[in-house]
Formats: C-alpha cells, structure tokens, sequence
C-alpha cells in the first residue's frame, strides 16, 4: 500500500534554520528507504543559483559525514523521526552517497529558472522555437536594441514618424527633454513584466490609429475641461477688474488667486473645503480694515462671485476626476501606442540573434500547458517526480506557481508523494520581479484563519508550521526586533499584512546572550554636506568605536541602492578604508579602462577629440610626459593619427594602428594594453576589462564599434570580482544582502514607506466605449489617481498596501542580517511632515516604551562589546588605517586583491588532477606567447592561484611557448582555437587543446600532466582522423607534457 501523500507549509521567519529543516527533510525522504534511487524523485526548487549550490552541499556533506560515522544534531533526529539505527542510517547514506555521485545530473536541486529552461527545451518544437536558441538574460539589453531599432524608422515608416513626433511635441510642452529614448526604454519594459503581460495582450489588436483615435477623445477632455474652467475664471477676475476691486481687498488674497489658478490650469492646489470655500460659506469677502470702496463694491457684487465659485465647485464636481484621469493616461498613450510595434521589433531581434529572453519563459509554459493534461508534462521532461521542495515560496511568481501546480498535483493524486513550500511573506522583497507576498500568505493561511482567502490547490489538506527559534541573532537583536516589528504593525493597513508582523515577529532566543542595538538619529545635514556625507560621517564614528576584537571583514553596510552604496564607498575610501563592493569596483571607474574606452572611441572615430584629449590626460599622468599638459593637448590634438603614432613614439609608446586593426577584438585590446603599459603594475580593473572584452568576442557579433556600445550599456554592472575573504568593509545592498548574515550590520537608511518613483497601473475601465472600447489603459500612477473615479481611487489604495509591506518587508530584511550587533541611522521626523518614514516608526517605538527623550540622538540596547574574541583576526581600529581603497586609489594602481589561494592550493589539494585542471585553463586563455603573463595574472588575481604559483606557472609556459619546437606555435601570424570542438560526419565530437590552421594544414597540441601513455597517441591520431575528414592536411600532431623538463613528443 502506498503511503499517502503530504502538504506542508513552513513560515519561516529569517534565521530561524530554514536551510537545515530543508536538508533535514530531504535526507528523511532519501534515507527512510533502502532505495538508493530515491533522490531522483525529488524536484527541489530554489530561488537563487547560490541557494540551490548551499543546499546541494548541504546535502553531499551531510551525507558523507553520516557516511563516516559522525553523527551531528541533523543525524540524531533522522534516526529519532525515521526510527533507523545509526548503523543502518549509515550504510543507507554511504550507498545514497555514491550513487548521487554517480548518477549528479539526477540530482535535483535547482532554481526556478534552470528548471523552467529545461522546461521550454523540451516543449521547443511544440511551441515552433529553434532547438538550438540560446537564452539572453539581459532582457535590458534586447529591449534598447528594440527601441533603436524602432527609432531607426523614423523617416521610412510614416506613421512611426508621426507619433513619435507628436510625443517629442508633447515632452516638450511638459517642459521636458523631447529626447523620446529614455520613455521608449521604460514602455519597452513592459514586455518583460510577468503583471503586464495579460494587460499588453489585451493591446495586440489595437492599431496606431485606435491609439491616435483614444488620444483626440482625452485631449478633447482635457481641453474642454481646462477651457471651462479658464472661462469662469476669466469672468470673475473680470467683474473685479472692471469694478475697480483690489485683490488685496479679499480675505488673503484667496479669490482673485482661486481665479487665476482656473485661469493657468492649475488645478491641484484648489480645495474646495478649505479656507476660502469656509470664508464664501460664511460671506466673509474681505478684511476688517479693507476699504469702504470695495467692500461696497464687493458686496454689490457678492451673489456673481459666490454663483461663479458654485459654478466651479459643480464644474469640478461632475468633471475635474474625468480632467485628472485624461491627464494621466495621455502621459503614457503615446509611448504605449508604439508597444506592439516595439514587440515587434523585440520578435526581430530574437530571431536575427537566434535568442529567446529568460523573462518570456513562464508565459510560453503557461500559454502551451493550460490545456494539457500533466501526464504530457511528464512525457515532456522523461522524468517523474514524486517529491517536491519550493524555497523562498514567497518570491515565486504567480505563472511561476500555476505552472507548478499542474505537475506538483498529479504527483500527490498517486500518493507517495510530497509537497514542502517554505518562505516569509516578511522577506518578499522581489514584487518588481513577479513575487507575490499575498500568495504565500494565502497558502500559509489555515481553515481556522479569519482571512477571506485561504488557498490550497490541491485536493490533500495542508499542514502549517512555523519555525519560531531565531538561529542567527544573538538575544538583544532578537528581542528588539520582536519588539520593533510588533509595533511596527500599525503602520500597515491591510489586515492580512498587520497580522503578519503583530503575530509574526515573536521569535524565541537561541543561547547565544548578549549582542548590541544602537539607533542613531542625524542631525540635520549642514548646507555644506550632502545627505550621503552626513550618513557616512555617523558610519567613520561607529566604525572608530567599534570593539577592536572585530575586524572590518565582518562589517557589512546596507543600502537601498546601488546609488547609496557608491557614495557612501567613495567616503568610506577617502577616508582609508578597504571596501569590498560590486557598485564601488565598476570597471569604468579605474582611469586606465577609461582611457582604454577613450583612445578606442578615437580610433574608431578621428575626429571625436574629446574622447583623444581625455586619453592624453592620462598618458601624461601615466608617462610622466614633461611637456605642460595644455601644451600637449594643444598640439597632439591637431594631428593626424599617423602623426600621433609618431608624437607618442618619442614619449617611449609603441603603438600602431596599422596592427591593431590586423587583430581581432581582444588580441587588439591586449595589444593596445602592452603598448601603453598598463600591465607594469598589477592591475585588476584591467584585467577585469580584458575579461569582459574576450567574453564579447565569444559571445557577440560586431566590431570596435559594438564593444563600445556594449559596454556602454552594460558599464553600471560590470565590476571586479572580489574575494570575499578580504577584511575589507562590505556594502551591498538590501536585495543582495537577502539570505546573508553579517557580524556587525550597518543600517543607514530613512525610507518614506510610501516612497514609490515612475509609479503607472494598468486601469480598466467602467465603460470602455469612453475610451475608444479600450479594456485597458496604462496611466501615470501615485497620489494623482486619488482625484480620479472610483477605480482609479481603488489603484492607489491598493498600490498604497504593497507599498507598505514593500517597505516594511525591506527593513524587516535589513535589519534581522545582523549576528552580533546591529547599528541603524536615521533621521528624526519633522514636526510638520506627515510622511511617514523609517525614522518616525523608529521614534513610535521610543515612544511607545517610554524610552523617548527630546534632544537625545542616539539609543543602545545591550552591550557593545564583543563576547568572544578570536586573537588571530584581532586588529587595533584605532591605529594609523594604511588599507587602500580599491575603488578610488587612482594614482598608483598597485591594486591588491586578498586571494583565497590557500583554498586551491593546500597541501591536501595540490594534486596532480587540481594542477592539471589549472594549467589546461590558463593554457585556453594563451593564445600567443605575449598572452601568458596576462593569462596567469587572471587566475592570480581572482585567488585561483597564489603567487609562488603563478611564478611557478609563468616559468613553465614561458618555456613553453618559447621552446624551439614549439616557438612558432605561438606567433602572431597563425589562426588559433583553444579548446575547439569538432564534428565528425559519424556525429563524434571531439575537443581539442590547440588548434593551428594554417592554409588549410592543421596543427593539433594536446597537453597531458601525467606519464606518457599509449592511449595519448591513440587519442591524437584519433582527432587528426576527424580533421582529415572536414578534407584538412594533418601539418602535425603534438603531445606536450607539462612537466620539469618538457616533454615534447611529435606523433607519426
């Protein structure tokens, strides 16, 4: 008989053991039966790569500590919860063990997007894709290319030329850039928005003309509207001007103003039940002391005044919610006018390049799956899973989620079978990228809830837990964010979300006591220092206090943006100390990648002096040329490139046009690197560029001119890749930081929880005959659409609720990062603003326990010195800080980066196959023999290898690739692929170490590490066979042993 099927829910609050009640589960499944072959049941389904690489080697060591006899808390309760001895929870684990080894690709553990991937490559030919199309993850990226190919139909597509002119028009008279691009790019989003998704193709049928139609009606409106209101305006300050009224005669001045706002349109201060509609209510007109004259002509003409104030007030009453609404959907119909166009131009991109986006993935599944039965599923993928774990339930997106439930449902209809969904609805901070708090809400929610929505899709009911221990934090950061956060709770209007925090943050304390809490509320900023300054001043004055038993490697600094982080790092750095983070190590922030992208743009284009001028300021710096600098410029900015060469030749730069342009992208770049030296000191930024140029060369098609574009846009994300075992202070923000954990945690931030920029909805209207039987409309969104109709109120209330539990859910995440202690800055809440922000829910907590004091600024709870000490990472924080900052030390460019060698090369792991694995990738990267430094540097600077290595590397291949035998193997006149792949006609794919093609004669080298054997030779004449076979003559067929000597051996 089969074991009934089961459904649990985990609300899992942050540090309360989420990862080990997962592994636990799984290895229950996997070791409560003597079937080895269990783990190839189970689907599990993380958010994150990182996340699934955590749990799979939870699992694998686990697995093999068990296998060894070592039984830990996780392997006692195993044998508790499945009642098996340790012996035979041993022998079930070693045998599972082997078997996930042998069988890994049967392991899985993945993320939702790896899984969807395969999803789609296997329904490829159902759903008429490619079968060889390669997924683009930068949707960014084919999005601009849409919109310039868009734009690039301006002049040959009349009616493209025609709206886009119209919206240039319009920016314009909103006083706005009538550069369209930028609106364009932000329409073009849409097409990858799971939420707008079902809204755009609503639009499919819609033409240029229903949209040019839609826009006549509203503008109609609006000027309807505004003409009327100009009227009455214009006959009211009529009546005072021609009686000779002052308007400093009536109350304030309020009416005449109330006049010439109908008059300007400007509509959004006129309040009808404020001071001016009391005083016309109560017929006070004007004040005591005005004179007689015109308080005799303001009464004569009060009933003509009061009748054009209750026209207005009627006016606005039946149309001004119309007005507003017209306003703002016409801000967003044009740009939206062009949508179907620009998916069109998205459809022609993907198939000139043969790519399909990553964000179309679960639309294309859930489109093809909606009538299939789930057995086809299982057909599809060749796989039946019985078993299935969802992390981070709360950031799965709803198509996500419904194209789930069809393989999740039959699988627990047979029995056997399970489902465990874990997530935080506190932690769901993805609803850009489709995650749905509600959603896991609902699921987690039970048949006794007073909640109107209880899910369950499936037929079995669920079980509910919670995992209420705080594993991570010690007790004062626990408790004071129990306390934080249940009072918080008010701030929160829907009653869902409220329940959540008021019932949801009442963790238990682990055993570890002690910890420390410090609220710091600024001053305000001096006129002097920006925003950033101030915080980052509080930031150096808890950094100078700290308990110099912590280094700074275990101070993490957490922003809301990327922006933030930047500053921030760039005061942090001026003032000495080492950052670690991927916004403050942008490659174009190092002087010699820029002047690299600046004497490339020079090249490409001669007459761009600016870019050329910026490349000179550098290499005077660079050379030290003692030649004043405007002088030079002055001079070299005049001539030819061929008299350039020239000029830069007698400053000791050998560079030459005439070869770089012989060489492919990065053998020109490298070129260009050598020539002006870049590469004398280590350089990380430029080895990074180097990387990123060879990946483009892979991976893109096009020129110089490509690149710099490329690079252009993708600059904002393209960083050095550092150790993260450097001291250093890290910065990250919020959205990176999830699922981490931090020492010490820096928390600066002061958040308006309604803070919401280029806000727009989706609205629907009541009566689409209004609007052109348009079923839906995009419009500006924010505070506006409370002006507007009934559903346009509806949107901004509901937006209003995500928005809190958007913010709430950030500062939840924040602040429960921290282990030990945690430092939050703020600012105190005005006394006059009514916004509500960070700092005046901090301060509602001060005051709500009576801990408030006026004119105090900072507020501690626990104790701030550490409570145990490891004397090998202990540094003195008060002496002389000599760290160099590697985001901002722009003069010496000795940039240092702490590796993680010891990790690779242990006397435990420096072994033959480790050694050989290295040396065949540095080996891919050399291309000539001008390549090696660079190729080892890269593998050193990114900590794969220590520097004795690197010297030992950089020895070998130099000898390598100057030996006499192979010397001219490595010149710059032959036609190189590493690690080449070949295709027989039998369909044999072979991947060869070096191939040299030369007039149709190959060179094959095949690098070996070990003894001479005779299956190598066997293996080499077998790859010049399948050479010979695509009709190339076999030149000869290298066997090169990487060893002390070289071996070289020339195979018959």
């Amino acid at each position: 008989m089969k074991d009934l099927a089961s459904f649990q829910v985990y609300n899992a609050s942050a540090g309360s053991g989420k990862t080990f009640t997962l592994v636990k589960s799984y290895l229950k499944i996997i070791l409560s039966t003597p079937n080895t072959y269990r783990f190839k049941q189970i689907l599990a389904i993380t958010f994150t790569n990182k996340a699934a690489q955590e749990m799979k080697a939870r699992v694998l060591s686990n697995l093999k500590a068990i296998s060894d006899g070592a039984f830990n808390d996780l392997a006692l309760q195993l044998c508790e919860e499945t009642s098996i001895s340790k012996n035979q929870l041993q022998q079930r684990a070693s045998l599972v063990l082997n078997e996930i080894l042998n069988n890994y690709s049967a392991f899985s553990i993945t993320t939702i997007d790896s899984f969807t991937y395969k999803l789609i490559k296997n329904f490829a030919f159902d759903l008429g894709l490619s079968l060889n199309f390669e997924v683009e993850l930068n949707t960014k990226n084919v999005l601009t290319n849409a919109v310039d190919l868009l734009i690039s139909k301006i002049g040959k597509d009349q009616n493209i030329t025609n709206v886009l002119l119209l919206f240039a028009l319009f920016k314009w008279q909103q006083d706005e850039t009538w550069d369209v691009t930028f609106a364009l790019n932000n329409i073009a989003n849409l097409l990858a928005d799971e939420d707008a998704i079902l809204e755009v193709e609503t639009l499919n049928n819609k033409t240029l003309t229903d949209f040019s139609t839609l826009h006549k009606i509203l503008h109609k409106r609006i000027q309807t509207f505004e003409k009327e209101a100009a009227t009455l305006g214009e006959k009211g300050l009529d009546i005072i001007t021609v009686n000779g009224i002052s308007s400093n005669a009536f109350l304030q001045s309020d009416f005449p103003n109330f006049l010439k706002k109908l008059i300007n349109s400007d509509f959004e201060t006129i309040n009808f039940e404020g001071r001016l509609a009391k005083n016309i209510a109560g017929s006070k007109w004007y004040k005591n002391d005005t004179a007689l004259a015109d308080k005799a002509a303001i009464d004569a003409h009060s009933n003509h005044l009061l009748n054009i104030f209750t026209e207005v007030e009627n006016l606005f009453s039946k149309q001004y919610a119309n007005y507003v609404l017209a306003k703002l959907i016409i801000t967003k119909l044009i740009p939206l006018s062009v949508l179907s166009e620009l998916n069109k131009c998205v459809e022609t991109y993907k198939i000139d390049h043969n790519i399909r986006l990553n964000s179309e993935f679960n639309q294309l599944i859930r489109n093809h799956l909606k009538n299939e039965p789930a057995s086809f599923i299982y057909e599809k993928i060749g796989e039946k899973y019985s078993h299935f774990f969802i992390d981070e339930m709360q950031d799965t997106s709803v198509f996500q989620w419904e194209n789930l439930i069809p393989l999740i449902g039959n699988a627990l209809h047979q029995g056997d079978s399970s489902l465990f969904l874990v997530g935080d609805a506190k932690q769901a901070i993805y609803r850009w990228r489709g995650g749905k708090a509600q959603q896991f809400i609902s699921l987690s929610k039970t048949k006794g809830d007073e909640a109107p929505l209880v899910e369950n899709p499936f037929f079995i009911d669920k079980e509910v837990k919670a995992l209420d221990t705080n594993f991570r934090s010690y007790s004062e950061i626990v408790k004071f964010n129990n306390g934080f956060f249940k009072n918080s709770a008010k701030y929160l209007s829907d009653e869902s979300h409220k329940n959540l925090y008021e019932f949801g943050t009442n963790q238990n304390e682990n055993s570890k006591k002690g910890g420390y809490v410090q609220i710091d509320f600024l001053e305000k900023s001096p006129k002097e220092k920006s925003e950033k300054e101030t915080y980052s001043d509080k930031i150096l004055e808890i950094l100078k206090n700290l308990d110099p038993k912590y280094h700074f490697g275990e101070v993490c600094v957490l922003v809301r943006s990327k922006k933030t982080g930047v500053e921030i790092a760039k005061n942090l750095s001026i003032a000495g100390y080492e950052i670690v983070s991927s916004d403050s190590l942008l490659l174009y922030q190092s002087k010699s990648v820029d002047f690299c992208l600046n004497f490339l743009r020079y090249l490409v284009q001669e007459i761009d002096k600016k870019s050329l001028a910026k490349a000179l300021g550098f290499l005077h710096q660079h050379f030290a040329i003692p030649i004043d600098l405007a002088d030079l410029l002055a001079d070299l900015t005049k001539q030819s490139k061929a008299e350039l060469q020239r000029s830069l030749a007698t400053f000791g730069i050998d560079f030459k046009e005439s070869k770089f342009n012989q060489l492919a992208i990065y053998q020109a770049i490298t070129y260009l690197v050598r020539a002006f030296k870049l590469v004398k000191t280590s350089d990380a930024y430029i080895q990074f560029f180097l990387e990123e140029v060879l990946k483009f060369e892979q991976q893109q098609k096009g020129g110089l001119q490509q690149f710099l574009e490329f690079f252009e846009e993708k600059k904002a994300d393209l960083s050095i890749v550092s150790s993260k075992n450097t001291k250093a202070i890290q910065i990250l923000t919020i959205h990176k930081a999830k699922g981490l954990e931090f020492p010490i945690v820096i928390f600066p931030n002061n958040e308006n929880i309604y803070s919401d920029k280029n806000a727009t909805e989706w609205y629907h209207p009541e009566n689409p005959a209004d609007f052109n039987n348009f079923e839906s409309i995009l419009l500006e969104g924010g505070q506006k659409l409370e002006k507007t109709d009934r559903i346009g109120q509806a949107l901004y209330a509901q937006r209003k609720i995500a928005l809190e539990l958007d913010n709430m859910n950030l500062l939840y995440v924040g602040l429960t990062r921290a282990v030990e202690q945690l430092y939050i800055i703020t600012e105190p809440p005005s006394a006059t603003t009514i916004s509500i922000t960070y700092g005046k829910i901090f301060e509602d907590y001060l005051k709500t326990n009576r801990l408030w004091q006026a004119g105090q600024r900072t507020y501690c709870f626990g104790n701030c010195k550490r409570l145990q000490q490891n004397e090998n990472e202990k540094i003195d924080i008060n002496q002389t800080l000599v760290l160099t900052s590697i985001s901002t030390d722009w003069d010496s460019h000795n940039i240092k980066i702490v590796t993680n060698a010891s990790k690779y090369w242990s006397e435990a792991q420096q072994d033959a196959a480790d050694y050989g694995t290295l040396l065949h990738d540095i080996l891919a990267e050399i291309k000539t023999a001008d390549d090696v430094n660079i190729a080892v540097n890269q593998y050193q600077k990114t900590g794969k290898i220590s520097q004795e290595v690197a010297l030992n590397f950089k020895d070998l291949l130099s000898g390598l690739v100057n030996h006499p035998l192979l010397k001219s193997c490595f010149s710059n006149n032959n036609t190189v692929y590493n690690e080449c792949e070949i295709v027989t006609n039998e369909k044999q794919i072979y991947r060869l170490d070096r191939l040299i093609i030369n007039d149709n004669q190959a060179i094959i080298i095949d690098y070996k590490t070990g003894k001479p054997k005779e299956s190598h030779q066997i293996q080499i004449n077998q790859y010049a066979e399948a050479m010979a076979s695509l009709n190339f003559k076999i030149a000869a067929k290298i066997l090169v042993y990487l060893q002390e000597p070289l071996n070289i051996l020339f195979v018959n």
